[in-house]
């Protein structure tokens, strides 16, 4: 390695390395969601102080967090996020610290800063599950799912995953109001995972 610094776990794996920007925590906030019916809430991007794409929300076992355009749905009416930028995007620390650059002066991981560490990621397949005993998850899938149910009305349907048990995550679509009379999806899912001990 001609440049930078590269930090390995006793695997041996690489867990930092300056060519690849470290994702570390810009924000932890809590969102209050608004009923939308059938049991789901919607936590509006437009109430939340930073776009948090990607982001992770504690979920704790027997709760729904599905994706919606203007935001996130879930079966919880108070959400906890955990907001993450590239190291670049954060500003530049004060005081005593210890920052790697690349080879074009960016920063690439600061060690005054939280690092997310992905556990996992999964594609779930549809009613599929994954075995992780993570308590975070990040939604990466908004696609949208609507089934016919007859007549000149369809249903509408926010896809995501429930967290079933302590160690499994599974496939999920809940109903979310009215959609138009075509049959769209259902898709899986794509997550990351992340643990916070």
């Amino acid at each position: 390695m001609a440049y930078g610094a590269k930090i390995f776990n006793s695997s041996g794996q690489v867990v930092i390395d300056d060519g690849d920007p470290a994702y570390l925590l810009s924000q932890q906030f809590t969102t209050s969601g608004t009923s939308i019916g059938s049991g789901l809430f919607l936590h509006s991007f437009s109430a939340m102080p930073e776009l948090p794409l990607p982001a992770f929300v504690n979920l704790p076992v027997g709760a729904f967090l599905g994706g919606a355009s203007s935001g996130f749905t879930s079966s919880l009416s108070s959400l906890t996020f955990l907001s993450l930028k590239p190291a670049n995007d954060l500003p530049n620390p004060t005081g005593y610290d210890v920052v790697f650059y690349n080879a074009a002066s960016q920063k690439t991981w600061v060690a005054s800063e939280s690092v997310s560490v992905l556990n996992a990621y999964a594609t779930i397949p549809v009613n599929g599950s994954f075995s992780s005993d993570a308590d975070y998850v990040s939604l990466l899938t908004r696609l949208p799912y609507f089934t016919l149910t007859g007549g000149s009305v369809s249903a509408s349907l926010t896809t995501g995953v429930v967290r079933s048990s302590a160690s499994t995550y599974s496939w999920q679509a809940r109903y979310s109001g009215n959609g138009p009379p075509i049959q769209v999806g259902p898709y899986p899912v794509s997550c990351m995972f992340a643990k916070s001990s």
